[in-house]
């Protein structure tokens, strides 16, 4: 068995170099966006540390072939891609601030640990393996005389190295989430706010129906509502921005190339080359690409005109000339041809050449980018602009949290730069949907209260708003009166005119009708017994009364079961709140600074 296993060493290092490389290599590379940028080729930094684009890149790859192996019949959709990079990245930033952490609280750990963790904890994927199995499960006689062996010490270094990484983290992990708790009350108040069911009825006055001339407030109900309400009028700090868009739109240039390519491909298709392989070189539709360009059945109305003309009207088993639609140019096979009429379809694979900017295109908008940005460092915004025929538009005011740039959409790390630099300072380029992008923040609104002559009109709304849930709550308490107990609450409501909701089988954070979701208010009617008529509830809906029908017992048997489960739950949303809390106070300590934006456009 050692024998075989010494044979199949260099498998076994891979598998665990591969499974574990979550350490980040840190050395200078080529890679990505060659525009201007913090440093060239880096993708993240912390402090003085850098990290490569090519090496993230690199742990992207590894995960998308990891899943194409799992289900190479599926295309991954664009969405799929940014998720992984998304989580890949989290892993990343988590394991050097973790490693950082540790530094700095000289928290080490020694070797023992991690020579027990590697005997004791085998990768899950080793465990797997045809070499450590007997009878289909996983022998740790067979690990351990691997462990033993001397000539399998070059294989475990990197399994050792990322064991001692990881115990390292989870020690500062540890210590970060150490002080968490829950309480006996908590868990029984999620068990009756999950398992808790009653039934109810409801009615009441919904604000809404309740008239309110809004001329009745004077403009000294105004300013008092104003001076007793600042809070609700306190504006963040809003800033706006010039910007200048260098577009990296495909030019004539990489029109004509895609157009040489599409008759250089076709022809190498009809001379005999598979079409499927060709599909998986050059074809730029990301659904079919891998497939072999095999669109499957559609039937006529599924796709573009252009293209389905050419797939219903090319005799099965040839390949048509290329077809120019919105998306590119497209060489369609024929695969098959069923049914006439409305239920006529067509199975075809095709090979789409985007209409999208060639390397040439993108450099020279980069390049553009970058120049113009070292140019507003010897002459304004404007003046650069205009010595570069570039077009300056401004924006209008937005704030940090809104997410979103006027006109441009989410770019995080934009807004990053436009809320935490002064005034005229000039962006690096972002990579846009749009081209390259240069932001110069350009007036600052300072966060404060309002001033009052912005907001007559809203302020109006609100004692609009107000008077009408006290008229609601007035007349909810005068029905209340009038009912006395709460057997006769439906019959008086409708006698009154008022509509009665039944509310069946719900839980103490459920919708409760006309009351909509309130978590306050469904815990209060919880409380009451069967039969017992409730106070006025008030809620922005307007003021209602209800009454309990029907009310489940408490199940003491199930909470001692799920007691356990909800404790754990609890605890660690907890925790992760906290991890939370940490890990952006943390990044701002060790000066971390996201450059993804230069490489994704999601970002």
């Amino acid at each position: 068995m050692m024998k075989e296993m010494r044979q199949n060493m260099p498998l076994i290092m891979w598998i665990l170099v591969i499974a574990f490389l979550i350490t980040i290599v840190v050395s200078w590379g080529a890679g990505g966006f060659r525009g201007s940028g913090p440093k060239q080729g880096v993708v993240a930094e912390i402090g003085s540390r850098e990290i490569l684009y090519e090496v993230f890149a690199k742990m992207v790859q590894d995960r998308i072939a990891s899943e194409r192996a799992k289900n190479d019949s599926v295309a991954l959709k664009e969405e799929d891609l940014t998720k992984i990079r998304a989580e890949l990245w989290d892993q990343l930033v988590r394991n050097e601030l973790l490693g950082c952490t540790a530094k700095g609280i000289s928290l080490k750990t020694v070797d023992k640990e991690v020579a027990w963790a590697v005997r004791n904890s085998p990768p899950e994927n080793v465990m797997k393996m045809e070499y450590f199995q007997t009878d289909g499960q996983f022998d740790r006689t067979k690990w351990n005389a691997y462990v033993n062996d001397p000539q399998a010490r070059e294989g475990l270094v990197e399994l050792e190295k990322d064991y001692r990484q990881t115990i390292g983290n989870q020690k500062v992990l540890d210590r970060i989430i150490a002080g968490v708790f829950v309480t006996e009350e908590e868990v029984r108040r999620d068990f009756v706010d999950t398992y808790g069911r009653f039934s109810a009825i409801v009615t009441g006055y919904p604000a809404k129906s309740i008239e309110v001339d809004t001329n009745s407030f004077t403009d000294e109900d105004v300013r008092q509502y104003y001076l007793n309400h600042p809070e609700q009028f306190w504006r963040p700090e809003m800033r706006a921005v010039r910007s200048v868009t260098i577009s990296n739109a495909p030019t004539a240039e990489d029109t004509i190339r895609v157009l040489d390519l599409a008759r250089e491909v076709l022809e190498r298709a009809r001379a005999g080359d598979d079409f499927a392989e060709l599909a998986k070189e050059h074809s730029d539709d990301p659904g079919s690409a891998s497939k072999g360009g095999d669109l499957g059945y559609f039937p006529r109305g599924r796709m573009v005109g252009e293209f389905e003309e050419t797939a219903f009207t090319t005799p099965v088993g040839e390949i048509s000339e290329p077809v120019r639609t919105r998306y590119g140019m497209h060489i369609i096979k024929v695969l098959a041809h069923t049914g006439k009429g409305d239920e006529d379809t067509v199975r075809a694979s095709h090979i789409l050449l985007a209409w999208k900017a060639s390397p040439e295109t993108e450099e020279f908008a980069s390049e553009k980018a970058r120049e113009f940005q070292e140019l507003t460092k010897k002459v304004d915004f404007q003046k650069a602009a205009e010595s570069l025929n570039l077009t300056v538009v401004e924006s209008d005011f937005f704030t940090q949290s809104a997410g979103t740039i006027p006109g441009f959409g989410k770019l995080k790390a934009a807004i990053d730069f436009i809320f935490s630099e002064p005034v005229d300072k000039v962006s690096y380029p972002y990579k846009t949907q749009k081209g390259y992008v240069v932001f110069q923040c350009h007036i600052v609104r300072p966060e404060g209260v309002q001033d009052v002559s912005e907001l007559q009109a809203v302020i109006r709304g609100k004692l609009v708003a107000k008077k009408k849930l006290e008229v609601a709550a007035e007349k909810a308490e005068a029905l209340r009166q009038k009912v006395g107990t709460g057997n006769n609450l439906a019959s008086t409501a409708i006698s009154e005119g008022l509509a009665v909701d039944t509310l069946a089988n719900t839980v103490p954070t459920g919708y409760f009708g006309p009351m909509r979701s309130n978590e306050y208010v469904g815990r209060q009617l919880f409380t009451l017994n069967v039969g017992e008529l409730s106070p006025v509830e008030v809620t922005e809906q307007g003021a209602f009364l209800a009454v309990l029908t029907e009310k489940a017992s408490f199940d003491s048997a199930l909470y001692e079961s799920k007691k356990a489960e909800i404790a754990q739950k609890l605890t660690k949303s907890k925790q992760n709140e906290i991890y939370a809390d940490w890990l952006s106070t943390v990044e701002k300590e060790f000066d971390f600074r996201d450059n993804r934006h230069l490489y994704f456009t999601e970002y």
